[in-house]
């Protein structure tokens, strides 16, 4: 069990029990949120119970395995994503712990979210200079382009996106950050006759 596991590289006690509310709270309505094309809902279809216990689980894992970050919201997004790609609860929780704390989202989760508003500021500003009418027509409808795009960063995108693009953006943002390290592929040895 990832719990377990990572108890022994975690100073202290179970999450807190903020983090393990807001993690409850959240369980529920993750599953629906990712998206899936041709599924009548949107949402993906498995087993709830199995699915809701393995989040719980690598969600609690890493609010006891990081205390500093413990559990955000949008986490939960992140990790039900690898959940259905990866092997294992527990290669699910190491992707989720090198997504949060490398590269490409360090800084995204916590009280004081840093990268997540600079981010929205460069955004904000990219988007001025690449498209001026846009940003115009926003602002005079009295628009934050922040409200809307920072649900889209801080979510790594899976509740806007169908899990093909969720994915192939992941790819690509992963990649580019290095967080992904592309191992080489062992050759197969050719068998003696």
């Amino acid at each position: 069990e990832v719990a377990a596991a990572c108890a022994a590289h975690a100073p202290g006690a179970p999450p807190s029990r903020a983090a393990a509310r807001q993690i409850e709270k959240d369980l529920t309505r993750t599953f629906a949120g990712v998206g899936c094309a041709g599924r009548e809902g949107g949402g993906v279809r498995i087993p709830e119970d199995e699915a809701v216990a393995a989040l719980r689980r690598v969600l609690g894992a890493h609010a006891l395995y990081c205390p500093e970050v413990g559990y955000c919201q949008a986490m939960n997004f992140l990790c039900a994503v690898l959940l259905l790609v990866m092997d294992s609860e527990e290669a699910a929780f190491w992707t989720l712990e090198r997504m949060v704390q490398g590269p490409m989202l360090r800084g995204y989760y916590g009280t004081r979210m840093e990268a997540a508003v600079a981010d929205q500021c460069v955004l904000r500003d990219a988007l001025g200079a690449a498209m001026p009418a846009l940003c115009c027509h926003l602002e005079g409808l009295g628009v934050a382009l922040a409200l809307v795009s920072t649900q889209w960063c801080v979510c790594a995108f899976v509740p806007c996106l169908e899990l093909r693009g969720t994915l192939r953006l992941w790819d690509a943002l992963l990649y580019a950050d290095g967080a992904l390290e592309m191992q080489p592929q062992p050759q197969p040895q050719p068998q003696p006759q």
